[in-house]
């Protein structure tokens, strides 16, 4: 797809405000070389800023902007390179001609976190290697021992990388998803003309409420196995009506144990979410990946190896959408 032509990258911050704190007591920590340090944690801090970085094309061929939000634990190094280092999302989507902004959510990557529980009103999850290996279905059986490791048959995933990828996985609160979710809503009323949100897993949690805060301005939203949906029961979904949208799912649904979230979001949730936009009338599509021949995708669609050939598929549905110039 040849050279790709940029105009302008740069970052910027959404939300953060200032949290002052006093009448704490000090702390002493023990340095490594044996010396005492007094830490005094009473001041002026600053929480709940949102990281977005942006690369915008001499010449963009797409209508809108396209946000990239990653999903849970993880960061917008989601979208750059493959574990394996083969060209990732945010440099195939910017060769497609999209003008990228890729977001660390609050609390995640370079947008910080802050103290718990004087700030934050949780402490931090960390996840394992094991956890992400059942939950992103690499494989049935995770063991320290890498040659005890099983795979799902041919699987998508350069299982070879795992453990570099693990390398992105970062603590998580659950407590601060209304900090999140306002930093999203704000990053979203930036774009005046429109904007096209991709989200991955947990990512979707926010871009539909984001969506519905601005109808006008989300002028499409991927959903890449998105995790949940606002609460149908409570919520009224008719404003997302003329959004065109996209459901994508891999591989191993079926046949994962452990993966409870997946199964959950893949046979309960998003169906109904799927059947209530079609009452509505709303150019919804769900691609299944083994329905159309493609097999062995895991939850990391973007760093599969056949990840160029799902974006393009994705690309296509844009263009189909009437998202490109």
């Amino acid at each position: 797809m040849g050279i790709i032509s940029v105009k302008e990258l740069g970052n910027f911050y959404v939300n953060g405000h200032e949290v002052i704190l006093r009448g704490l007591p000090h702390k002493t920590f023990i340095c490594q070389d044996g010396t005492t340090q007094d830490f005094d944690p009473n001041g002026q801090y600053e929480a709940g800023q949102m990281y977005v970085e942006y690369v915008k094309l001499a010449q963009p061929k797409a209508k809108y902007p396209l946000l990239m939000w990653h999903g849970g634990g993880l960061t917008g190094a989601t979208w750059g390179s493959t574990p394996d280092g083969r060209e990732g999302w945010r440099s195939l989507f910017l060769r497609y001609g999209h003008d990228v902004y890729v977001s660390d959510s609050v609390e995640r990557g370079r947008s910080s976190w802050a103290m718990y529980p004087e700030i934050y009103r949780t402490h931090p999850e960390f996840t394992t290697k094991a956890a992400c290996w059942s939950n992103f279905r690499i494989g049935p059986i995770f063991a320290e021992d890498h040659s005890k490791r099983v795979s799902y048959e041919r699987t998508q995933f350069p299982v070879d990388y795992y453990d570099e990828f693990c390398k992105q996985i970062v603590p998580r609160w659950r407590s601060m998803d209304d900090w999140a979710q306002n930093a999203y809503n704000n990053l979203v009323d930036r774009f005046d003309g429109g904007c096209v949100i991709m989200a991955h897993s947990q990512g979707a949690n926010f871009a539909l409420p984001a969506a519905l805060a601005h109808p006008d301005k989300v002028k499409g939203l991927i959903l890449l196995e998105p995790a949940r949906t606002p609460d149908p029961q409570t919520t009224d979904f008719s404003a997302l009506k003329e959004i065109p949208q996209l459901v994508l799912w891999g591989d191993f649904i079926r046949v994962t144990e452990l993966c409870a979230w997946t199964k959950a979001a893949y046979f309960k949730i998003y169906p109904e979410y799927f059947r209530i936009m079609k009452e509505l009338g709303a150019p919804i599509n769900w691609i299944d990946l083994p329905k159309r021949g493609i097999f062995g995708n895991t939850h990391l669609l973007m760093m599969d190896r056949n990840s160029a050939q799902v974006a393009e598929m994705v690309q296509s549905w844009m263009t189909e959408k009437g998202l490109m110039k």
